[in-house]
């Protein structure tokens, strides 16, 4: 009887320790960005955040508003995300062939372009899909403090056609998006 009872205790400090390192930043509120794919390379645009989460208590804007109310910072509007500074590591591997994973080195984010970082992979095959990992850690650390995950597939050679499909969105008019956890959802044309 000693030995599930045991186990369930051991398994209630593991869940309580990932609940404590998921509560230190820095935090990926805006998720992860990636764009300018072509048959070997790609951009992962990252940035990192005060909070995990973006505001949900803060003053609403007012539709007719052109920028943050007198008085107020962004920092007090609602959705906003507060920059924070830190360093971020990607790990990208082809999803067939996860024994060929890149771990980059880490890297700072810039504080003077609102605590971003564009990150180039390089070296990839043409379409092929791959699978990456982004971690945080704040400065002068050295555990990372969270992760996200994302996937991109590589466009194929020139040469060759092959079916392709893709989203783009941009201007989104945020208060009335159509899903309320994950923003605009993106629809068949």
């Amino acid at each position: 009887m000693k030995t599930p009872l045991l186990f369930f205790i051991s398994l209630i400090v593991v869940a309580s320790a990932a609940c404590l390192q998921a509560a230190k930043g820095p935090f990926l509120a805006n998720g992860i960005k990636i764009g300018e794919v072509d048959q070997h390379s790609a951009i992962v645009w990252i940035r990192l955040t005060r909070d995990a989460t973006y505001n949900l208590k803060g003053e609403a804007w007012s539709l007719k508003a052109e920028s943050v109310p007198e008085g107020k910072s962004l920092s007090d509007m609602e959705y906003s995300a507060v920059g924070a500074a830190g360093e971020a590591r990607i790990s990208y591997w082809p999803k067939a062939k996860a024994s060929d994973k890149v771990v980059l080195d880490w890297v700072a984010v810039d504080p003077r372009r609102n605590f971003t970082t564009a990150v180039q992979l390089e070296g990839l095959l043409p379409w092929t899909e791959y699978d990456l990992k982004v971690e945080t850690r704040a400065p002068g650390t050295s555990k990372p403090a969270n992760e996200i995950r994302g996937k991109l597939k590589t466009a194929p050679l020139a040469k060759k056609a092959e079916a392709v499909s893709f989203a783009v969105v941009t201007c989104q008019d945020f208060p009335r998006r159509d899903d309320l956890v994950n923003g605009h959802r993106v629809y068949p044309s």
